[in-house]
């Protein structure tokens, strides 16, 4: 195999398992903001607008600073550690967010503790989930295709990142939950995308 053939084949895979992490990801979030401030459909649709926010702004910030400087070779492993860290931190932070919030619950109001989820919410989620949405510019900048190929290319990548988000999606609650719980499925999510790599 040609090394630029190999190259992309690998920066495809490195998107399939990106999206399957997002989605595992965003899954567990939503498990673990219920536990914590309750499972109620605007808990769940806060983190949906939480998670696609951050993947929107990530994008543009990403986009924007690729034009401006271009790519290093260790830009995608780089962000995807910073990824598993920031998502690994996101439990404690739920959960010391959530006692403070606990500790003043008879004295609020219906409208204030639903605004207080909210913030707890985009305070835990919006870093991961910003850095999330970089990874595809990132990844499309290191194929090194520009001109009439680089929407072509950035497609193929689009569509190997929706495969994964669906394996991600579909895994989550069939396999990691049953077999590995909340916190070691996050461990699993985090070494998919974080284990050394040659870009």
């Amino acid at each position: 195999m040609r090394p630029v053939a190999a190259r992309n084949l690998a920066l495809g895979v490195a998107s399939v398992l990106s999206g399957a992490a997002a989605l595992v990801y965003q899954v567990l979030w939503a498990r673990l903001l219920g536990l914590g401030l309750g499972n109620t459909v605007e808990g769940a649709a806060t983190v949906l607008a939480v998670f696609m926010a951050g993947l929107g702004l990530g994008s543009g910030l990403a986009s924007r600073a690729l034009r401006s400087r271009g790519v290093a070779r260790w830009s995608y492993a780089s962000l995807e550690a910073a990824i598993a860290l920031t998502a690994l931190a996101v439990p404690p932070l739920v959960a010391a967010l959530s006692a403070r919030l606990g500790a003043t619950y008879d004295a609020q109001a219906a409208t204030t503790l639903a605004l207080a989820r909210a913030a707890i919410a985009g305070v835990a989620l919006i870093a991961p989930s910003t850095l999330m949405g970089a990874t595809l510019p990132v990844l499309g900048a290191l194929t090194g295709v520009s001109g009439e190929r680089e929407a072509g290319v950035a497609g193929w990548l689009y569509a190997a990142n929706t495969v994964g988000a669906l394996l991600g999606c579909l895994s989550t609650p069939f396999v990691l939950l049953p077999e590995f719980g909340v916190s070691r499925s996050l461990l699993i999510a985090a070494a998919s995308t974080s284990l050394p790599r040659r870009s």
